[in-house]
């Protein structure tokens, strides 16, 4: 396992070719992501780029960047922080070192670091047992084993009912380390036209890359066998078998912490065996 797994940097994570196959075809009406293989990024033109790309290349910064050269804001400083204030800074990093940043993801801390600061409230790590030395004794953290973190992943669908890419969850071959975007469950059960049945207890999500998914069948990450979301292109489908071997974690900021407290309890009590909470500062609601 590589001693430092980074998240959601623009490395060119694909490996395989010709992913879409004999589905081309049809794949291609519903996405062009479907079929191409390996993923190619415009250049970062910071004053040409949406709000989305800007915001996203800004988080990036802040984690990989701000936090290390400034403390933590705690309390109302916390409160009434606006990550875009520090545009101005990013752009003045970016005009001196250039865009080379954007190849590099975020530390397991990091990525707490730049959700803190995102949300503007304090944030809690639910990482996977596998990677609790990824994760620095600052941060605050549970950890659970992984079939704990996808019961919990569908809980949360379930409870905030999502229905487009707003949760990211972090996932890894132990080696690679990648951000997917959770859209929800499936929902519905049908067969799928690469011969396999869906349940409707699989997992929907959006994978940021420009190209197929990382955890495409072909791609051999971990194992793991996503497949296109048919019913809803350009998103892909995961079974939780699949998910568990892959999942890494997510952050819960302080506000929808507040709104799960029903489903931690509920995880507690049906698997208080498996739950080690983490001795580093807990949530107080």
């Amino acid at each position: 396992m590589a001693s430092v797994i980074r998240f959601g940097g623009r490395n060119n994570l694909s490996k395989a070719t010709s992913g879409a196959g004999a589905l081309a075809p049809l794949l291609s009406r519903l996405s062009w992501k479907y079929v191409t293989d390996s993923p190619k990024y415009d250049p970062f033109q910071i004053d040409l780029v949406d709000e989305t790309v800007f915001r996203n290349a800004l988080m990036l910064w802040v984690g990989r960047f701000w936090i290390h050269d400034n403390s933590m804001p705690t309390g109302d400083a916390l409160r009434t922080f606006n990550m875009m204030s520090l545009a101005r800074e990013f752009r003045d990093f970016v005009a001196t070192n250039g865009d080379g940043f954007l190849n590099e993801g975020l530390t397991l801390d990091e990525c707490w670091g730049s959700a803190q600061l995102l949300h503007a409230q304090p944030v809690h790590m639910f990482v996977s047992k596998r990677f609790e030395t990824e994760l620095g004794k600052h941060v605050p953290a549970v950890f659970l084993h992984p079939q704990q973190l996808v019961w919990s992943l569908a809980a949360i669908c379930l409870e905030f009912g999502f229905n487009r890419p707003t949760f990211p969850v972090l996932v890894t071959d132990g080696f690679d380390g990648h951000t997917i975007m959770m859209t929800g469950l499936s929902g519905i059960g049908y067969e799928h036209p690469r011969g396999q049945f869906v349940d409707g207890g699989w997992f929907s999500f959006h994978d940021p890359l420009p190209s197929r998914s990382f955890l495409a069948l072909e791609q051999g990450f971990a194992g793991a066998g996503a497949l296109e979301d048919v019913s809803r292109p350009p998103y892909w489908i995961i079974s939780p078998d699949d998910l568990n071997k892959v999942v890494v974690g997510f952050a819960l900021s302080k506000d929808r912490l507040n709104a799960l407290r029903n489903v931690f309890m509920t995880l507690n009590a049906i698997s208080a065996s498996w739950v080690r909470v983490s001795a580093r500062p807990r949530f107080e609601g």
